[in-house]
């Protein structure tokens, strides 16, 4: 049998989003220099950004998600927007 539920929660990406966007600040700080003259918060801003575009293919409005749950075959799986 399968199941889908949605699953809302506000604001569930924005610490996910900042993590990703700080590990790739600390792996990426030539690019910061060169094409972000050295500004870190702009690039983690860009970065957050991007996260949230990225998510948008499972999440909408950057805080619902819809699981579909596969009893038999003992699956969940997110389905896109």
């Amino acid at each position: 049998m399968k199941i889908t539920f949605t699953m809302k929660t506000s604001d569930c990406l924005d610490y996910p989003a900042r993590e990703y966007a700080k590990e790739l600040a600390i792996k990426n700080k030539d690019i910061i220099s060169e094409e972000y003259d050295g500004n870190e918060d702009y690039y983690i801003a860009n970065k957050i950004s991007e996260f949230h575009r990225i998510m948008e293919k499972w999440f909408e409005y950057g805080e619902s998600v819809t699981l579909e749950v596969d009893t038999e075959l003992n699956t969940c799986t997110v389905v896109e927007n």
